[in-house]
């Protein structure tokens, strides 16, 4: 038996995240959305009841917890746990960070703009020695990156 999938979405009139089965766009027409002074939308079906999330916010979980036993969602910021920094030429030490897509059919970590790593480790292997350590709805500077996008 297939397992419904599962997402987390931002609501910014409840100032936290929710999670749910199942969303959808809400493709607004521009006069609606002036008419009603509202933006694109998505539709989070929570166990109680439906929730707008922010569209950007949506991100729809892996399957897999990191190292603390938290779920890993699509969007979200990893390190690895037991990583050794790296040192800047500046003496600064940094840890290669890597955010969570989906591509060419399957889950991926992919390199952070901050991150000083070179390679994308696989993503099975790996997500049991990750953190989580944000998400790209909540740190925009990851929104844009080429290489998540």
């Amino acid at each position: 038996m297939m397992k419904q999938p599962k997402f987390k979405g931002f609501s910014m009139e409840h100032g936290k995240w929710f999670y749910g089965h199942g969303w959808f766009k809400i493709d607004w027409t521009e006069e609606y959305k002036q008419e009603k002074n509202i933006g694109d939308q998505a539709m989070l079906y929570t166990e109680s009841s439906p929730v707008d999330c922010e569209l950007g916010s949506m991100g729809q979980y892996t399957g897999y917890e990191d190292k603390h036993g938290n779920e890993i969602y699509q969007g979200d910021i990893v390190k690895r746990v037991d990583d050794i920094p790296i040192t800047a030429e500046d003496g600064a030490e940094m840890y290669s960070t890597w955010t969570v897509t989906f591509e060419y059919g399957g889950w991926a970590f992919r390199n952070t703009p901050a991150s000083p790593a070179i390679s994308y480790p696989s993503f099975y292997s790996n997500a049991k020695y990750m953190e989580v350590i944000g998400n790209m709805y909540e740190n925009p500077e990851y929104k844009n990156n080429p290489l998540t996008a």
